[in-house]
């Protein structure tokens, strides 16, 4: 069918979702401050012993859209803070600078035409729990991004 967005053979193997979850941890990376809360630690599965604190990117979910003058998917995930300093302080600072980072980026994404990215959680929300016997405090941010094929 001719109009139809084709992907590139190098990416016919590669999920939206992946693409998308690689473009986001490559800008949490690459951003100074960070890199100065958690060093590289932006994770889409926690290891062994993990240290610290870091980002966990999960929970995508994809459906359609037929706006934005073509075709599309919107795909919404949700990162979460997780820092094991006393009190809520350390998780905030990093789901800050999460939106902050991810808040209307406009990068297309193979084969896409256009993405644009937006933040949708709800400013200061945070949960704590017992990870291994220490309390954890968590600070999720729920990310969509919408993409035009």
């Amino acid at each position: 069918m001719t109009g139809l967005a084709q992907w590139p053979a190098a990416l016919e193997n590669v999920s939206l979702c992946e693409l998308i979850e690689t473009q986001a941890i490559g800008w949490l990376r690459a951003d100074a401050r960070i890199e100065a809360l958690v060093a590289d630690r932006v994770w889409t599965s926690v290891p062994p012993n993990a240290p610290y604190p870091f980002v966990l990117i999960e929970a995508f979910t994809v459906t359609a859209w037929n706006r934005f003058r073509g075709f599309g998917r919107n795909v919404t995930f949700q990162l979460r803070a997780q820092s094991q300093v006393r009190g809520d302080y350390e998780a905030h600072q990093i789901g800050d600078r999460i939106a902050a980072i991810l808040e209307g980026k406009a990068a297309p994404l193979p084969p896409a035409k256009r993405a644009l990215w937006s933040v949708d959680e709800l400013p200061g929300s945070s949960y704590s729990d017992v990870n291994a016997g220490v309390l954890t405090y968590h600070r999720t941010v729920i990310a969509r991004v919408m993409v035009q094929v």
